[in-house]
């Protein structure tokens, strides 16, 4: 163990360490962009070409910068999107059967649930509610004697995307069947694992942090099943084709490339007319990226053409 022993350093020191390090590029501009954004957060960005003099240059760290930042604006959009329509579905799905208040009786829940955990989560959601300030919750309590509990509908507009992962998890196995049927998701185990994962990078993307290159410590199950999930590009037919049983699926599942093809799958689904897709694309084909290592994101060769990509949204409702 060292003792951190780092004195403050004012722009141009910063720049000098820099250049020393091989950094290219214009000592003012260098300056501008430490004073933007701050030597720690900038340089994540580029300690990972910090042996590579062909990327070390400022303008191309700056440009892998601002597609991090647009990356995680197409990524805050799907989440969002996706959140609320399976919120909305459990919710409808939960008090249809249990009505708006059964929420808070453990009994309406799957009997693997632990009453511990169930009990902290739902002391928290009671707690935020007697916070808040919202428009639903000062309308109801002016209006309705029963004001020390809310209804499902309006509690679940004051969850946050992991309370909604919790409940999700605690509801009894047929409604989580449903829940994933609705997203076109076969099991709910798989969906489960998806929205685990899309809350951590929700969290992420909400907190400004890096996302291109990031290494994801929750990893999404796939569909059995599924062939689309388990295609494999075929280079004598230029086509990607079902991969043979057991096989592994062509994204990294700890990459943020398999967020965003999952955000598709869904999108798919709940979005049907959204052209978040085309978003997508556009930001990709952008000349300025087009030094950025994809597979970094591990976004295999030809990934726009597989047919998670180039499926057909559903429009069913």
């Amino acid at each position: 163990m060292q003792v951190y022993d780092h004195q403050f350093e004012d722009y141009d020191s910063l720049v000098s360490i820099l250049l020393k390090k091989g950094m290219a590029g214009d000592p003012a501009v260098i300056a501008r962009r430490l004073e933007d954004v701050g030597y720690q957060r900038l340089s994540s960005y580029w300690k990972p070409f910090e042996y590579d003099v062909i990327r070390l240059d400022i303008e191309k760290i700056w440009d892998i910068y601002c597609f991090d930042r647009a990356l995680r604006r197409c990524l805050l959009d799907a989440i969002e999107r996706i959140e609320v329509a399976f919120r909305n579905k459990l919710v409808h799905l939960f008090t249809r059967k249990y009505g708006p208040f059964g929420y808070i009786a453990f009994d309406n829940y799957d009997s693997k649930t632990d009453l511990n955990t169930w009990s902290q989560w739902l002391r928290k959601i009671v707690a935020s509610c007697k916070k808040s300030k919202h428009d639903l919750v000062t309308e109801y309590v002016s209006r309705y004697s029963n004001k020390n509990i809310l209804p499902l509908w309006i509690v679940c507009e004051l969850m946050d995307f992991g309370s909604s992962v919790h409940f999700f998890e605690f509801t009894e196995k047929k409604i989580r069947q449903e829940v994933s049927q609705y997203m076109t998701v076969r099991s709910p185990d798989v969906l489960l694992s998806w929205i685990k994962l899309l809350n951590d990078v929700r969290n992420s993307c909400a907190h400004h942090n890096r996302v291109w290159n990031k290494k994801w410590s929750k990893q999404p199950a796939f569909p059995d099943k599924q062939w689309e999930w388990y295609s494999v590009y075929d280079e004598k037919s230029s086509a990607w084709i079902p991969g043979k049983e057991g096989s592994e699926s062509s994204f990294h599942k700890n990459q943020t490339g398999v967020v965003l093809t999952i955000c598709c799958f869904l999108l798919n689904r709940v979005a049907s007319t959204s052209r978040w897709k085309q978003r997508v694309f556009q930001l990709f084909d952008d000349p300025r990226y087009k030094h950025i290592p994809l597979s970094w994101m591990g976004l295999p060769e030809h990934w726009s053409s597989h047919p998670i990509w180039s499926q057909e949204p559903n429009k069913s409702s």
